[in-house]
């Protein structure tokens, strides 16, 4: 019998194709980020007075004592209220032997810092050297009635007190002294100084006896020690 044909080859079958029902869209590139302008911002004055303050720390070490001044003084300048720059000028000044200069520093600084007794300390300091030793001791009066201050202020306050004879307020200022630092040998001689003034033998008598427990100079020793003798 005649050979049958086989059977034709079936079609390709059509490409399946997923419906997703989204219509797509062009892909388009994000917007570009703006650019960013930075403005420059000048320095504030404090700022420019910090400047002139490191500067003439550099000075300073490196001897140029002049730029150093003038440095401080620009500062101040500046920002009056830049403690540190005042205090260096002051104390410069002083160094110097200029105390003309260095007073009107430290009276600004007394009223921009009411509450830094450095101000009044130094001021007093320098009505000490320069003998007028009221006003010295009405300065640092002032200071210790508001101030929370050192022991070294009491006893400052202390030995001016003992020059002008006051010597009820000087041993009083040496007892708080010595109530913050008893360490400090030359204070209980001064009190004990101040003490036999008042004819208070007996506690003049243990006040060279305490200043014997501690660290003296050799002049002070000898000295504390005779007196400790001569009151037994």
């Amino acid at each position: 019998s005649p050979a049958t044909a086989p059977p034709p080859a079936p079609s390709a079958a059509p490409p399946m194709r997923l419906e997703t029902g989204l219509q797509t869209s062009p892909i388009t590139p994000p917007p570009a980020k703006p650019s960013v302008i930075k403005e420059t911002r000048a320095p504030s004055a404090a700022e420019q007075a910090e400047a002139a303050w490191e500067q003439a720390r550099r000075a300073q070490e490196q001897g140029r004592t002049v730029d150093m001044l003038r440095l401080l003084e620009q500062a101040l300048q500046l920002d009056p209220a830049h403690g540190r720059a005042r205090q260096s000028l002051a104390l410069t000044y002083l160094q110097q032997g200029q105390a003309g200069s260095a007073e009107p520093v430290l009276r600004e600084g007394m009223q921009l810092h009411p509450n830094d007794i450095w101000y009044p300390r130094s001021l007093a300091q320098l009505r000490l050297q320069q003998g007028d030793t009221t006003q010295a001791v009405n300065l640092l009066k002032g200071a210790l009635a508001k101030l929370s201050a050192p022991a070294g202020d009491w006893a400052l306050l202390a030995g001016a007190q003992a020059k002008l004879q006051r010597h009820d307020e000087a041993a009083a200022a040496y007892r708080e002294a010595l109530r913050r630092d008893p360490t400090q040998g030359a204070w209980w001689v001064g009190l004990a100084v101040v003490l036999e003034h008042r004819g208070e033998r007996a506690d003049a008598q243990a006040a060279y006896t305490q200043a014997l427990q501690t660290r003296l100079s050799p002049p002070l020793r000898d000295f504390a020690t005779q007196k400790t003798q001569e009151l037994r």
